[in-house]
């Protein structure tokens, strides 16, 4: 699994730990962002430990220079004055207690759901793979996980719990890829979402088929 141009699941370069100075430019990401849906965040030693040993890669200044399409896609969302669409295999990445998304694309999602912006998004189906590789579409969240994580970083910008679930339940469109009314294939195989697209306003928009 990478992140990339397009978002998670496309190969991107790994960079250094983000520096100090860089932490502080970009503030310090609350306890609710900072950790992915579901997993717990207590003081217990595994996560203590797991805290001091993962690197954030998705999020710090070094993997931003070396994907501008990242900071770009961020811009062109912030933009929309009608709708968001994306469609690529997951927006959440496997991780226990580092950001599994780029927190700074979330917050911008928010900000247009904020402004009544619907935002649609559509992800693989949890356990797909590519007929006859084996090779996985999809880093295991459910669409529920990626729900939960919008309304995380909605509820530390409106510091209202509540209040960020309606938001996310009324402005977010979110599903699994299909053919039609069932969730898998006719041999039991749940859909993959290989494609890499992103449109605003159903015209401007980024694309990466390959």
């Amino acid at each position: 699994m990478g992140s990339g141009r397009l978002g998670l699941g496309i190969a991107g370069p790994r960079a250094a730990a983000p520096t100090a100075a860089r932490r502080t430019a970009m503030g310090a990401l609350p306890e609710d962002e900072n950790t992915p849906a579901g997993v717990p965040t207590g003081d217990d030693a595994r996560t203590r430990a797991c805290r001091i040993a993962v690197r954030d890669h998705l999020n710090d200044d070094g993997f931003e220079a070396a994907s501008p399409g990242v900071p770009a896609l961020r811009t062109l969302v912030a933009a929309a004055g009608r709708n968001v669409f994306i469609s690529q295999q997951d927006v959440l990445g496997p991780g226990y207690c580092m950001p599994a998304y780029d927190v700074r694309l979330f917050r911008a999602l928010v900000g247009r759901m904020q402004a009544g912006v619907p935002v649609t998004i559509v992800i693989s189906g949890p356990g797909s793979k590519g007929a006859g590789t084996g090779q996985e579409y999809t880093n295991g969240a459910a669409p529920q996980a990626v729900s939960k994580a919008l309304a995380n970083v909605a509820a530390s910008r409106l510091g209202d719990r509540a209040a960020a679930n309606r938001l996310v339940c009324r402005n977010l469109r979110l599903a699994t890829i299909r053919t039609g009314a069932g969730e898998t294939w006719p041999n039991g195989s749940p859909y993959g979402n290989h494609a890499k697209v992103v449109a605003v306003d159903d015209a401007q928009g980024a694309c990466n088929l390959g």
